[in-house]
């Protein structure tokens, strides 16, 4: 088992075991990184961006940055997982293609990718720390090849509400304006109560706080490239600095301008 963070960049890999399983630690959320979760033993039901997916054993899960997405893990059962997250250009090459297959797919079937994830753990519990490390990165860039050069049969998805997708659409294009849940409700001709029901028994998240989350994630993006958090602020429909500058420190736990700071 092991645990791997590397704040500086923002990405950490991660292997564990729970043989009793709390769903309060599969928090809902977006971030900025590219993540591949595979599940050695377990299931529930992933949802990726309103498309909820029935997961088991040696199922793969891929990520995209800016997704959102959390697991209903079944607490009855163990929990075994490998999970990577990182930058989308942390390895320095073109996973695009990797990113493109977007999803949960079954390696039943595709036992050397299964075989390079086993590779990770044998050598966490044979090598010193700084020798392992070096062999993690290797081989999770053996599996970014793997996973690229490899066809995937898509595990079949439960589809998006379509007022859920209506909603989704609206907040992508409109984004830079100032967003709640009555402006969408008025624009897609729907009670409140009703596109607020709806959007969480698909998303699992409250309407208002995906916006938030949205909003904030993208944030995140715009001050990363340079941009200056007031900027950000007005870009992004805040009426009030202090509504984002909340918003942020309590989904990132630092200020808006902190990491911007830290690289200069």
């Amino acid at each position: 088992m092991f645990n791997i963070k590397e704040d500086s960049k923002q990405a950490y890999w991660q292997y564990k075991y729970d043989d009793k399983v709390f769903n309060d630690i599969f928090y809902r959320h977006m971030h900025n990184n590219f993540e591949i979760h595979l599940i050695v033993k377990g299931e529930g039901a992933f949802n990726l961006d309103g498309k909820e997916v029935d997961t088991s054993n040696l199922d793969l899960i891929i990520v995209p940055p800016h997704s959102y997405h959390v697991f209903n893990v079944n607490k009855k059962i163990p929990y075994e997982r490998f999970v990577f997250n990182f930058p989308q250009d942390y390895y320095g090459f073109d996973i695009g293609d990797v990113i493109n297959k977007a999803g949960v797919h079954s390696l039943s079937t595709h036992h050397e990718i299964v075989d390079s994830f086993k590779k990770i753990d044998e050598y966490s519990k044979t090598l010193n720390e700084e020798d392992f490390v070096r062999m993690l990165h290797l081989y999770v860039q053996i599996i970014l090849l793997q996973l690229k050069n490899t066809s995937f049969d898509d595990k079949e998805s439960k589809s998006t509400n379509h007022l859920t997708a209506s909603a989704l659409s609206y907040i992508d294009e409109h984004l830079f304006s100032p967003l709640d849940v009555k402006t969408i409700a008025d624009a897609l001709y729907i009670s409140k109560s009703h596109l607020q029901n709806t959007f969480y028994k698909s998303m699992k998240i409250g309407l208002k706080t995906y916006i938030i989350q949205r909003k904030i994630d993208k944030a995140q993006t715009m001050i990363n490239e340079g941009m200056g958090a007031t900027e950000v602020a007005s870009m992004l429909g805040y009426r009030t600095y202090s509504t984002f500058y909340k918003s942020y420190t309590k989904i990132y736990g630092i200020p808006p301008n902190y990491a911007k700071k830290k690289k200069n």
